[in-house]
């Protein structure tokens, strides 16, 4: 029973762990394109210079993309998500992408202006 209790306390642990293992950082990108499409799609599609996020494809190569209900986007959040891109746009800042790396739409979820370290110059 002992053994039992450890192995059940060890998975419930494990979840949460396990349940957003699919979100990573993207490295220092710079925008090149803002598509605003929320009317469309409830969406905002970024592109990037240098190819993007090797993998990714949503909109155009290395592509990411903000949806509302995908990855905790909301139709509350996505208007400072949208102005969050054309600021580091206009600006030429480096951008971090929390993004979904298990498909090729790479939903996001964080936009970082400078990187959420300040790596990005």
């Amino acid at each position: 029973m002992r053994l039992l209790t450890r192995l059940v306390f060890t998975a419930l642990l494990l979840i949460p762990v396990v349940s957003n293992a699919a979100l990573v950082w993207s490295g220092c990108l710079t925008i090149t394109s803002v598509s605003n499409e929320l009317a469309y799609d409830n969406g905002v599609f970024l592109a990037f210079s240098g190819g993007g996020i090797s993998g990714c494809g949503a909109g155009t190569a290395g592509g990411v993309v903000f949806l509302v209900g995908q990855e905790g986007v909301t139709s509350s959040n996505i208007n400072s998500i949208l102005a969050t891109a054309l600021a580091a746009q206009v600006s030429g800042k480096g951008v971090m992408i929390l993004y979904d790396n298990s498909s090729g739409a790479c939903n996001s979820q964080i936009i970082s202006i400078g990187g959420y370290s300040s790596q990005c110059p």
